[in-house]
């Protein structure tokens, strides 16, 4: 053996080599990113005869997605190799890989590859004993194939969610799943589907004792799976058949069966199977009589077991052990492994294990039934949305029509003018005459166009002036929506906190209905209830709860009807109170100042109503608390040191209000051209130039003044008045009091 194993070598080295080269072949006519997209199709391929070559290929495909950054590429690769680990029994490496997957698919909102990591998790940790776990990821898939509208899916889903529930010996409501399932498969008439359904429901007639029904499912499943030609689940079925033969006592029938399964496993390096078969190979040979054997083959199913982390394998193979060492006489043998199955088992207990999946189960159904009365709303609230933001994009293609329009009559006419004037230049020497004729002529035309061109200008000033309301639009959006989301999620939480309250009262009431069934029970029994279940203290949490939600309303309530009153533009003028102005501003663009400034406010309750239009007002104040953070932003000053100061007051007989900063600064040149339209020290897409240029025609509209002190480096001031109508306001006084 030992003179023929070099050539055996070099034998598979070539045949490996070949498959490389041809798969190089392949590859070479590919490049970048396509080129690993193919990468993980093969190593997807062929992962189960060459599994060295489909983890280079899936370890490419990671360096060059990490490299480049691309999430996509490495969702793919990371499903795929998850697959690889699971294919060899290596369970928790693979939920790593599946959790790194489905970390990127909720990034990129891959609903199809979330559904299929979702899958794939809950069958690891079913096959780690991890039935919760597993539950929970199985809910989560039946969810995601919900929301996608796909019967199979659900299906599917369904079939693990019955082999789960088997397991922990809840047969009524696994037969449950199976048959929902089988429904969907006969219907599309999928033929694996159907003997997979099959071999399920037969597992679990094998599980209730009901041997000659659970042979007659297997057999279904088996002639399926031969017509179709899947080896791989006709050695599963022929291991199923073997484990009822052994049962009824058929141990030569059911080696047969072991034989043809392991030949089967062993061809397609299954480990799992093997490790199966082998535990039913020591079952036989115990029952058989042939302890030595069965010994052999039990040791062996444990070590593979316990390599991919089985524990209910490794549980049952000490089991048998332990009555094989009690059947040679060998009982201290036999109560050391009955002692490893007993602390197996305890860490699997299936009591335990079903109170928390049926928790589970309970939270599930309790969610759907929320979804479904939600889902009128959300819809409707959805569709909303969408109007809002088709007519917003309507609008923004509205003005980029506009926009390019100008641009390109301006190249035009620029092009034009620069051929004309080339033609000019070529014929000067010949044609002085004509020339001068012609130049008179331009002169008469070029004149026309400038005022046209001025027209133009005025219209992209008007333009340019409604980009800046849009970005004052941006500002308020961005601060309503961070402000509305801390109360929504306190109340969101609170809902949830809410819920979990109601689960323990039921459970109290569930208690509360078998001590009434108790005809020995009396008041006491009543109060130590109470007690157990903390009845006084679950009223008060969800009394401070709904207390909590209700300020949670009242605070989004505020924040909106100030939004309602800075938004809602007319033309309007009527007395407002300019405090009320601020508070309003301050609410909505709160979010966008605290990050760079402390806000510091001195506002004169006493001073009287300025008949303006309310927006208006808004819009000035938006502007130099905008201006006043940028400066600030830009003078980079250490979190907690920016500073906003907003004053209002009555100075020699005229209402003013004050904002000032320790930001930036301006020069004196700028200063000088501050309020020019246009104008703006910003870089280039942060501004339009109008900020200022906006306030100073509001304030003249309302016969103001507006002024600047500023020094470089330190800060910057603008003080606006208005006329006060002092004795207006002093009249009001007076109706206030007498009332």
């Amino acid at each position: 053996n030992m003179r023929f194993s070099p050539a055996i070598l070099m034998i598979i080295s070539a045949v490996l080599f070949s498959a490389a080269d041809s798969y190089d072949d392949i590859l070479k006519n590919y490049s970048g990113r396509q080129k690993y997209e193919k990468m993980i199709a093969l190593a997807d391929s062929i992962y189960i005869d060459n599994d060295s070559l489909s983890r280079s290929f899936i370890q490419k495909a990671v360096e060059f997605g990490e490299k480049n950054n691309e999430p996509s590429i490495l969702m793919k690769a990371r499903f795929v190799y998850g697959d690889i680990l699971y294919q060899n029994g290596n369970y928790r490496k693979a939920a790593e890989e599946y959790k790194n997957s489905m970390i990127k698919a909720e990034q990129l909102k891959d609903v199809n590859y979330l559904y299929e990591n979702c899958k794939q998790l809950g069958g690891v940790f079913y096959y780690l004993s991890d039935y919760k776990t597993a539950t929970i990821f199985f809910y989560k898939a039946s969810d995601i194939a919900k929301s996608l509208g796909d019967e199979l899916k659900e299906a599917d889903i369904s079939n693990e969610l019955g082999v789960v529930y088997d397991e922990i010996k809840d047969y009524s409501r696994a037969l449950e799943y199976y048959k929902s399932a089988l429904k969907v498969f006969q219907k599309r008439n999928k033929l694996k589907e159907i003997a997979r359904t099959y071999n399920n429901i037969a597992t679990t007639q094998f599980n209730k004792q009901e041997y000659d029904q659970a042979l007659e499912t297997f057999e279904k499943a088996l002639n399926i799976y031969s017509s179709e030609k899947d080896e791989s689940k006709v050695a599963i079925i022929l291991n199923n058949m073997a484990s009822i033969e052994i049962e009824n006592g058929n141990y030569n029938k059911a080696l047969d069966y072991l034989k043809r399964s392991s030949s089967i496993f062993s061809a397609g390096s299954d480990i799992l199977g093997l490790a199966l078969n082998d535990h039913n190979f020591g079952k036989a040979y115990y029952y058989k009589r042939n302890y030595s054997l069965a010994v052999k083959y039990l040791d062996k199913s444990i070590k593979s077991a316990a390599k991919m982390e089985v524990p209910t394998l490794v549980r049952d193979n000490y089991l048998y052990i332990s009555k094989i060492d009690s059947a040679k006489g060998d009982y201290r043998s036999a109560f050391l492994n009955l002692q490893n199955f007993r602390n197996i088992e305890e860490i699997i207990s299936t009591e335990s294990k079903q109170r928390e999946i049926q928790e589970i189960t309970a939270k599930y159904e309790l969610s759907q039934k929320e979804k479904q009365n939600s889902s009128l709303i959300r819809d409707n609230e959805i569709k909303r949305l969408q109007i809002d933001k088709q007519r917003q994009i309507n609008n923004f293609f509205i003005i980029l029509f506009v926009l390019i329009a100008g641009l390109s009559y301006f190249a035009y006419r620029a092009y034009a003018l620069k051929s004309k004037n080339e033609e000019l230049l070529t014929n000067y020497s010949g044609e002085i005459e004509r020339l001068n004729l012609k130049l008179s002529e331009e002169i008469e035309k070029t004149r026309k166009e400038l005022n046209e061109s001025n027209e133009k200008l005025r219209k992209t000033e008007k333009e340019a002036a409604r980009m800046d309301k849009l970005v004052s639009l941006g500002t308020m959006v961005a601060g309503i929506t961070h402000e509305i989301k801390n109360p929504a999620q306190v109340i969101k939480l609170s809902m949830d906190n809410i819920r979990l309250c109601m689960n323990d009262l039921a459970l109290f009431i569930y208690d509360l209905i078998r001590l009434n069934k108790n005809k020995h029970a009396g008041v006491s029994g009543i109060k130590s209830l109470i007690e157990k279940h903390r009845v006084t203290k679950l009223f008060n949490d969800i009394k401070s709860l709904i207390i909590s939600n209700k300020k949670s309303v009242e605070l989004i309530d505020q924040i909106v009807s100030s939004t309602s009153k800075i938004t809602h533009f007319n033309r309007e003028t009527r007395d407002n109170l300019v405090n009320d102005i601020i508070s309003d501003v301050l609410i909505i663009i709160r979010n966008s100042l605290k990050y760079n400034a402390t806000i510091e406010l001195e506002l004169d309750p006493s001073i009287p109503p300025l008949k303006c239009n309310y927006q208006e007002m808004a819009q000035i104040m938006i502007n130099l608390l905008t201006n006043a953070r940028d400066a600030i932003k830009d003078r980079e000053l250490d979190p907690g040191e920016g500073l906003i100061k907003i004053r209002t007051g009555l100075e020699s007989g005229r209402m003013y209000i004050e904002v000032s900063d320790n930001g930036s600064g301006m020069t004196e040149e700028q200063t000088e051209k501050a309020f020019e339209a246009f104008y703006t020290t910003k870089e280039a897409g942060e501004g339009q130039g109008l900020g200022l240029s906006i306030v100073k025609s509001i304030v003249d509209i309302y016969d103001g003044f507006i002024s600047v002190k500023t020094i470089k480096g330190e800060g910057t001031s603008f003080k606006i008045s208005f006329p006060a109508d002092i004795q207006n306001d002093n009249s009001l006084k007076g109706d206030l009091k007498n009332v």
